[in-house]
C-alpha cells in the first residue's frame, strides 16, 4: 500500500526532481527520501526512478501528464533451464539425462562454451535496429503551417506561429486539432518556448515578445540584444537564450521581468548554443562533439563527456533525469547522462530522418514534427524502453 508520503515523492520523481530536490521541496532529509525511494521500489518492483515515475504517471497521481496514454512496458519471456547435475532436482529430471554419456555431456558443455565465446567476439552490428513497434503517426495540423512550433504548457499541446497567425489545440478525447483565435501578433520567424505555466513567443522580425499567461497574450518589452535568435530555453525563473551576432554565438539570460540581459558565454563556433537543462543545471550543446555544464557560481564552464558525433542537424531536450539526443544527418537517438556519456542508441525509423524537425516531450511520448507540422509522430513510452536505468534511488 503506497502512504500520501509516498505518492508524493513518486510524483516528483516522474517529473525528474532529484533527492536533494526533492528533500527540499517535502522539508525532509535526503536520506529520508531514500530510505521512501527504496520503500516504494519495493512495493511496486521497480527497478529505476524511470519505472517508479511511469508507474506513478499510469496510477494518475502526476495531474499534467495523464495515465491513458502510457503504453505497458513490453514484458520479455522468462526461460529457466533446468540444471545438468543438482541433487535437489526432481527424479524425473534425473531420468532424462540417465540414458546421456558423460562424455557427451562434457562436448554439449564444450559447445556452450565455444558458442559463448562466438557471441561475444562476433563483429558488432552495423547500426542499431530499427524499433518500429512503439511508433505511430498522429493527426497532423488540419493545414500546413511553414514554420510552426509545437510547445507543451499544462500538459496540454499546442501549435502556433510561423506563417500563419492561427493557433491550434490538440484535443485529446478526440484525437483532433481545435482552432483557437489567432494570436494577436505576427510571429513568422519566432521562437516559443513554455516556462511553467506560461508560453513566451520572441519573434526575430518585429523584435517583439509576447507572454502567454493562460488566458490571454500580454506583450513585454522588445529583444534589446542584436543578432538573430535561435533558441530559448526555461531555466527556473529565468530564460536562457541562444544568439547569433557578428560571427559569434551568444548565450543571454533574462529573467523575464528585468530589463537587463546577462551575457554568460560569447564563443566563435559553427553552431548556435543549443542549452538543456536537467534538474536545474544546464549543459551546453553545439560546440562540435563537446558538452559543456555551465557554472554559475563562477561564470564559466567545465567539459563534460563528448558525444560521439558532431552535433549538426540535431536536437535535445530533458526527461526523467535523463537528456535524449537526436542527430538527424545519422539518424540516431542517443540517451546522453552527463556523468557517463552517451549511453544507449537507437536507429530512427525513415520516416523522421532527413529534413528539419523538432521534437517536444508530452505524455510519456516523445513528438517528432516536421518543418510545416504536416506530419507528426509520437515514440510511445519511449521513456520506459529506452531511458537508462539510473543507479541512484
Amino acid at each position: 500500500m503506497i502512504s500520501e508520503r509516498e505518492k508524493e515523492i513518486l510524483q516528483l520523481v516522474a517529473h525528474g526532481r532529484s533527492n536533494r530536490q526533492i528533500a527540499e521541496q517535502l522539508v525532509i532529509s535526503e536520506h529520508t527520501v531514500k530510505v521512501h525511494l527504496r520503500n516504494i521500489f519495493s512495493k511496486i518492483g521497480a527497478t529505476s526512478r524511470t519505472e517508479a515515475g511511469l508507474y506513478a504517471i499510469r496510477q494518475g497521481w502526476v495531474s499534467d501528464v495523464p495515465a491513458a496514454t502510457v503504453l505497458p512496458p513490453p514484458v520479455a519471456p522468462v526461460i529457466v533451464s533446468p540444471p545438468l547435475d543438482d541433487v535437489s532436482a526432481p527424479a524425473s529430471v534425473g531420468r532424462r539425462w540417465a540414458h546421456i554419456p558423460r562424455v557427451a555431456l562434457w562436448l554439449m558443455v564444450l559447445g556452450a562454451i565455444v558458442s559463448l565465446w562466438w557471441y561475444v567476439q562476433r563483429p558488432p552490428m552495423q547500426s542499431p535496429s530499427v524499433e518500429t513497434t512503439r511508433w505511430r503517426e498522429m493527426p497532423a495540423l488540419p493545414e500546413a503551417q511553414p514554420g510552426g512550433q509545437l510547445v507543451v504548457t499544462r500538459g496540454e499541446l499546442w501549435a502556433l506561429c510561423g506563417d500563419s497567425s492561427h493557433w491550434w489545440w490538440y484535443d485529446v478525447a478526440t484525437q483532433q486539432w481545435q482552432r483557437r483565435e489567432d494570436v494577436p501578433f505576427g510571429c513568422s520567424e519566432a521562437v516559443v518556448v513554455a516556462q511553467r505555466t506560461w508560453v513566451w513567443v520572441f519573434d526575430n522580425m518585429t523584435r517583439e515578445i509576447w507572454r502567454w499567461d493562460g488566458q490571454q497574450w500580454l506583450r513585454q518589452s522588445d529583444i534589446p540584444v542584436p543578432g538573430q535568435l535561435m533558441r530559448v530555453t526555461a531555466w527556473g525563473d529565468s530564460l536562457l537564450l541562444a544568439v547569433v551576432y557578428e560571427g559569434q554565438q551568444q548565450l543571454w539570460q533574462w529573467d523575464g521581468a528585468a530589463t537587463e540581459w546577462r551575457l554568460l558565454l560569447a564563443q566563435t563556433m559553427t553552431n548556435p548554443w543549443y542549452p538543456v537543462v536537467l534538474d536545474d543545471v544546464v549543459y551546453l550543446f553545439g560546440d562540435d562533439d563537446r558538452v559543456w555544464q555551465y557554472i554559475e557560481s563562477t561564470h564559466g564552464v567545465q567539459a563534460m563527456a563528448s558525444l560521439p558525433f558532431v552535433w549538426g542537424q540535431s536536437t535535445a531536450t530533458s526527461v526523467l533525469g535523463t537528456m535524449l539526443l537526436v542527430d538527424l544527418q545519422s539518424g540516431m537517438l542517443w540517451g546522453y547522462i552527463p556523468a557517463q556519456g552517451s549511453h544507449r542508441q537507437q536507429a530512427l525509423p525513415a520516416m523522421v530522418v532527413g529534413g528539419q524537425w523538432q521534437m517536444v516531450p508530452w505524455q510519456a511520448e516523445l513528438l517528432f514534427a516536421n518543418a510545416d507540422l504536416s506530419r507528426l509522430y509520437g515514440y510511445q513510452a519511449g521513456f520506459q524502453s529506452f531511458v537508462p536505468v539510473l543507479s541512484e534511488p
